[in-house]
Order: C-alpha cells, then sequence, then structure tokens
C-alpha cells in the first residue's frame, strides 16, 4: 500500500529515463562536498548530471545549471557534473548561488562565429546589489574562447567564488578572467594562457583582472562602489599573457584587502606580471617569473582608471559612504614582496620607453585637481604615496 505522497516505482522509472532523455540526471548525493566556504560543515548534495548530445551544449548544461538555481541552497548545495569530452558552446554559462560545475575532463569552446564572455555570476538583468551571488566553485576543465574580443569568465557580486585546477585561454583585447565586487575569490592550481593584444588594442587585459564595478569596465553588471577583498592566487601558472595578475582601475579612498599571490609562475610576459593599484595587506610571496619586462608593480595612484566613489554610486543608484575628496593613504599599507624570482626582459607593450623593473614602487603627487577624461575622474589634488612595502628575500635577473 502506497502512504501519502509516496511514488510508486514504475512512477520514479518514468521520471528519471524523462530526466535522462532531456541529457541530464539528477543524483542524491550524501557526501560532505569539500569546498572552502563549507570547510567546517557536511551537507548533502545533490549532483545533476549532464550529457551534452547536440552540437551546441549550451542549453543542456544550462538546464543543469538553472536546476542548481532553482532548488540549491546552503544546505542542500548542487553539483552540475558535465561528461568528460569536448563540447562548444554558442552562449555564456549563467551560474547561480550554492552551486559547484564540475568539468574534470571537459573543454569547452566558445563558437568562432558568436562572441560574449563564456562563463559569468547570474543574469545580465540582475540588479542584486552586494556580494549576493554566494558558494560557486569552477573545478577542472577548459575554457577555449577562441579569440574572442570579451573577457571569457566574468564574476561580479559574489561571495566566496573558486576556480580550482581550470585552464582558462584563447581571448584577444580581453581578461581571461575578470572580478570585481568579490569578496573571497580563490584561483588554486589554475592555468591562463594565450591572450592575444592586436597592435592597437584599447583594452590593458590583465589575465585575472580586479576591476571597480563601473558601467564602463564592467558592462552588464550592476554598478556599485563594492570593494573587492579576501583573495588568494596560489600555484597558479601564466604563461604568454600581456599581464598576470593585477589592476589598472582603482577608487580613490576605497582600497582591494586582503590579497595573497603566492606560488605561481609567469612566462612570456609583455607587461607587469603582478601589478597592484590601491592595495592594502597584499602578500606576494615564493612567484616564479621568467621573461617579463617588469616583474611587480605596486602603484598608489595613475594618471589613468582612477574614479571617484561617486561615479559607480550614480550610476548603479546605490548610496556609498566612501568619501571622494583626498584622504591620506594608509601610513602602513601592509604590503609584503618576499622570496620571488624575477627574470625580466623586453620591451613593456603599453610603456615601451620604460626600463626592465624586478620591482617598481609609484606614487603620485597631484598639485591640483586633475581633469576629468575618458579614463579617470576629476582626481583631488592630493599625495597618493605607496608606504609600508616589506621588500625581502627576493632575487632578480
Amino acid at each position: 500500500m502506497k502512504g501519502a505522497g509516496a511514488v510508486s516505482l514504475s512512477e520514479s522509472l518514468k521520471w528519471l529515463q524523462l530526466r535522462m532523455a532531456r541529457g541530464i540526471l539528477l543524483v542524491i548525493v550524501a557526501a560532505a562536498l569539500a569546498l572552502s566556504f563549507m570547510a567546517s560543515s557536511a551537507f548533502a548534495a545533490t549532483t545533476v548530471e549532464v550529457a551534452p548530445q547536440k552540437d551546441d551544449a549550451y542549453k543542456e548544461i544550462q538546464r543543469g545549471l538553472n536546476e542548481a538555481r532553482d532548488h540549491a541552497t546552503t544546505k542542500n548545495p548542487y553539483v552540475v557534473k558535465v561528461a568528460p569530452g569536448t563540447y562548444t558552446i554558442g552562449k555564456r554559462l549563467l551560474i547561480y548561488s550554492n552551486t559547484t560545475l564540475d568539468l574534470e575532463g571537459v573543454t569547452l569552446r566558445s563558437d568562432p562565429l558568436k562572441s560574449g564572455n563564456m562563463l559569468r555570476l547570474g543574469d545580465a538583468s540582475d540588479k542584486n546589489p552586494g556580494y549576493f551571488h554566494k558558494n560557486i566553485a569552477i573545478l577542472g576543465g577548459v575554457f577555449d574562447h577562441a579569440k574572442h574580443a570579451n573577457t571569457c569568465i566574468k564574476l561580479a557580486h559574489g561571495k566566496n567564488i573558486t576556480l580550482k585546477n581550470v585552464e582558462v585561454r584563447n581571448t584577444k583585447n580581453g581578461h581571461l578572467v575578470e572580478v570585481a565586487g568579490v569578496n573571497g575569490f580563490t584561483a588554486e592550481n589554475c592555468t591562463f594562457r594565450d591572450q592575444i593584444q592586436t597592435t592597437g588594442g584599447t583594452g590593458i587585459p590583465e589575465a585575472i583582472q580586479i576591476d571597480v564595478l563601473i558601467e564602463k569596465h564592467m558592462p552588464g553588471c550592476l554598478a556599485e562602489d563594492l570593494p573587492s577583498k579576501n583573495i588568494t592566487i596560489e600555484g597558479c601558472s601564466f604563461i604568454n599573457v600581456p599581464r598576470g595578475v593585477g589592476s589598472h582601475t582603482a577608487i580613490i579612498n576605497q582600497y582591494v584587502k586582503n590579497v595573497t599571490i603566492v606560488n605561481n609562475t609567469f612566462t612570456q610576459l609583455r607587461s607587469e606580471a603582478i601589478r597592484t593599484m590601491n592595495f592594502y595587506n597584499c602578500r606576494i610571496e615564493g612567484n616564479t617569473i621568467a621573461n617579463a619586462p617588469r616583474g611587480i608593480a605596486v602603484f598608489g595612484g595613475h594618471r589613468k582608471g582612477m574614479f571617484l566613489a561617486s561615479t559607480p554610486s550614480k550610476e548603479g543608484g546605490i548610496p556609498t559612504t566612501t568619501p571622494c575628496s583626498y584622504k591620506s593613504p594608509p601610513k602602513n599599507s601592509k604590503i609584503v614582496i618576499r622570496n620571488n624570482s624575477i627574470k625580466t626582459a623586453g620591451k613593456d607593450c603599453y610603456t615601451p620607453s620604460e626600463p626592465n623593473d624586478g620591482i617598481y614602487l609609484c606614487g603620485l603627487s597631484f598639485g591640483k585637481k586633475q581633469k576629468k577624461t575618458k579614463d579617470s575622474d576629476a582626481i583631488p589634488a592630493g599625495n597618493y604615496y605607496v608606504s609600508g612595502v616589506v621588500i625581502e628575500g627576493n632575487t632578480i635577473k
């Protein structure tokens, strides 16, 4: 006798066959999900298995991600596991909170005839402020951007976001990964390679760019004065890219905080391997840099890429408490550059007249208010210095 709400075996089999016919198999797994955002807790996870059958795998994979969007919670996270293979996707994938995308053994290739990002947090129409998209991981896999002139992976308004054992490659005049307004981003044992920077290309594409939430720099994302913080780049390889990790934009009086860049390798670069701009409490240690025009650069300010907090506040309609007047930078920025191996070579593709520097520190002092340009706001007069940087144990050739 069936109890109230019970489902017969035949009904269950029909449901399972339907799901398999759609290319998705839903499995309840009573195992602990070992993700950084659940380090101290064990919850049952729901696994959605996707075995794409169509030439364009976008709809089948996105269907699995939508399943997670509709049902995943902190206590019941979802894993969307794609069957090993090489697949073309014609649209960007959208990933949502409490979701792991398992791409072990998978290569995703952007359709050469299409354009856009390959992956982003949430919908382009999303108007949720703050660190909204939370507890998201990408495990394994290759993202091949097929030489499109866009950012490959765009991460904004997020919390506890992880890329582990992921390869991102083959973009043109764009970033491989762009992070803005994220609290807790980790890239671990990943490979970032093969960014094409064409002559006259307007972008300054770091492989991993830590950006600001301004419409011009993060189109399709809600503008907000929302700082990025708690960022770790560890054990990654950066090969044949203009710049490795860093920033060429900043909000004055708003700092990127708690950044760890350790034990990475950088080879075949055309500008800095690591570039910080308005960073506070940053550790750069144990990295190997070879064949880069400049190894590590620390900027307190710059003539380009500096914005007032009022700009994203007005664009997004979200109030800010960050002052727009000049405030002295911290006397101790708590930046440590230690035990890195740096070998410089070649001319910087953006500033070819500059010498090769192993480690470069730069502040700027403006005697009068700067004029607003297409690249910067009207920055107040003041001394945007760098102070409290510890440099020790580095090898520079």
